[in-house]
């Protein structure tokens, strides 16, 4: 049998619970179906600290947690009903977005892996609002887009803030 390292399900099982926590952490907007939350944060941190196939791995987790039942979506939500309301096409992003912010930050152009990063969320989750609520795409982008940006922002120089506090965060090939 293969010697599994504990190393990597240690840090997968790390950035699955701070997304968990994050989610946790919100404001709630009343013109909004979407919350703020800390999950982007950490979801961009598990890009930038785990390999690609670690980062996607974290995410998967956490969505897994919550599809089976474990309250870690925002508010406390979980089950196949919450991955498949309004939100959930961010919640199958973060699966998506964690590797390719991996992928990036591991050609050391982490900048730009935080700020793609935090945009493809958006990719994912608006079509998905759209479907799911009937609205059209400019009221999508102003319910599920712009509340968001100043937070954004906010995340990712938050994210820039522990790089620079964490040491080595583009090593993980070794």
């Amino acid at each position: 049998m293969k010697n599994i390292s504990r190393t990597p399900l240690v840090r997968i099982s790390l950035f699955a619970v701070l997304t968990a926590i994050g989610s946790y952490i919100i404001l709630p907007l009343p013109f909004s179906p979407v919350p703020v939350s800390m999950q982007s944060f950490f979801i961009i941190l598990s890009g930038i600290y785990l390999n690609p196939l670690n980062a996607f791995l974290s995410q998967l987790t956490y969505v897994l947690m919550g599809f089976a039942g474990l309250p870690v979506f925002s508010a406390g939500g979980s089950g196949p009903g919450f991955l498949l309301g309004p939100t959930g096409g961010y919640l199958f992003g973060f699966i998506l977005v964690a590797p390719l912010v991996s992928l990036i930050a591991g050609k050391g152009k982490g900048g730009l892996a935080i700020v793609l990063g935090l945009l493809l969320v958006y990719l994912f989750g608006i079509p998905w609002l759209i479907l799911h609520t009937g609205i059209g795409i400019k009221e999508a982008f102003f319910l599920g887009i712009f509340p968001f940006l100043p937070g954004d922002i906010i995340k990712g120089i938050a994210v820039i803030l522990v790089m620079r506090r964490l040491p080595a965060p583009y090593n993980y090939r070794k």
